[in-house]
């Protein structure tokens, strides 16, 4: 029998009670599971995912738009790591995937 009431509404279960912080939470499992999913090794914490988006203002720029920020990997065939990853443009990081493509770097 579950328990609980049936049509009740369910308390508040959030990690965290501000929005940012929530947000970049399941930003953070959301990438985990898309790097598990693509067979890559994860081995950033949430703490070191928070370090590359420590504030509202930074979280707001990161995007697919050409001008905006992305979490990237400095050595694509390496793991998901603290010393692996930076923040660049998503602009940047297209043209560094464009140049690997094509044997340029």
């Amino acid at each position: 029998m579950p328990s609980g009431n049936p049509g009740q509404p369910r308390p508040n279960t959030r990690t965290f009670r501000d929005d940012f912080s929530h947000s970049r939470h399941v930003a953070w499992h959301r990438a985990r599971s898309q790097a598990h999913y693509r067979g890559e090794e994860w081995l950033l914490t949430i703490e070191e995912f928070f370090y590359f988006w420590p504030t509202p203002e930074a979280w707001a720029e990161r995007g697919r738009a050409r001008d905006a920020y992305v979490l990237s990997r400095i050595d694509p065939d390496g793991p998901w790591s603290f010393d692996n990853c930076q923040r660049i443009s998503r602009l940047e990081q297209l043209r560094l995937k464009n140049q690997m493509r094509i044997g340029a770097l």
